[in-house]
């Protein structure tokens, strides 16, 4: 396409096949979750479960509790 002028029938062509074949890719997953989610869940489950741990042996300080990311969804 880069060799043709955008003005001539051949280019006209050429965007009307390349439409087409446009159509034939298969859709994009826009409702994925992302790794960067899963990554922060799985921090967040781990730290709880190191604090839940330490309760076992010890109480738990208020500040502890703050390691605990927010979610931001």
């Amino acid at each position: 396409m880069e060799s043709n002028d955008p003005d001539s029938n051949e280019y006209a062509a050429l965007l009307v096949t390349l439409e087409r074949l446009y159509k034939l890719l298969p859709p994009k997953k826009e409702n994925a979750i992302s790794k960067d989610a899963v990554l922060a869940v799985a921090g967040n489950l781990l730290g709880i479960l190191l604090i839940l741990n330490f309760e076992k042996a010890g109480v738990v300080t208020s500040k502890a509790v703050g390691f605990i990311l927010k979610s931001k969804l």
